[in-house]
């Protein structure tokens, strides 16, 4: 498990404590998970919408799937089949870790780009659709280049 608070990894099947003052909240993520997010400025203009992924390898041998859905969240356009699923898929070993992202559907995505986000705890090779990246810093996919 990852502390989504401080990125530090738990081992699995063990009780841990850790510290909730009333400013913090609590929250972890098990390892292989992704979560969608906004990242972008929140408002109404979906000309600035932005998305990021933050994505928490497993330690060790590993494989996951997630399928994230998008439509345009005002038409019943997504009856006719305009939408679009974001899949990302993510094999772990001791040395590295591989996460490939692909875009299929009908949708035409308001965004241009996707941000990735690794936890600052994770030091193996990682590799974004083949292309080894820098995991110290956010890693940006354009869309285009999903294609």
């Amino acid at each position: 498990w990852y502390d989504l608070n401080n990125e530090k990894y738990y081992q699995g099947g063990t009780d841990i404590v850790v510290k909730a003052p009333l400013d913090v909240i609590p929250m972890f993520a098990q390892a292989g998970s992704v979560f969608p997010i906004n990242d972008g400025e929140i408002g109404f203009n979906k000309n600035n919408e932005e998305r990021g992924l933050l994505v928490y390898p497993t330690i060790g041998e590993g494989y996951s799937t997630e399928l994230f859905y998008e439509d345009d969240g005002e038409s019943l356009n997504y009856k006719k089949g305009v939408y679009s699923y974001i899949k990302t898929i993510m094999k772990t070993s001791e040395d590295k870790v591989e996460f490939d992202v692909s875009i299929d559907g009908r949708y035409e995505l308001p965004y241009k780009n996707i941000t990735l986000y690794f936890p600052a705890c994770e030091n193996r090779n990682i590799f974004v659709n083949g292309i080894k990246i820098n995991s110290d810093e956010p890693y940006t996919i354009q869309l285009e280049t999903l294609d």
